[in-house]
């Protein structure tokens, strides 16, 4: 889905790009800790260059 955006002319000529976030259902009660995690993981693309797709890793306790 990315990258067929980035292949779309838009209508200023401008590229057009997108960070992702994808995360898991874990075990979770609560959808809401699902959706942060989901919500979480596009501004770790953005942080670490725009333009891709971040799965968000659990940290390890």
């Amino acid at each position: 889905m990315r990258r067929k955006i980035a292949e779309t002319p838009s209508p200023t000529g401008e590229p057009i790009t997108i960070s992702l976030g994808i995360t898991t259902f874990k075990d979770d009660q609560n959808p809401q800790e699902v959706i942060k995690r989901a919500d979480t993981a596009p501004y770790q693309s953005k942080h670490e260059g725009r333009n891709r797709t971040t799965i968000y890793e659990f940290s390890k306790k």
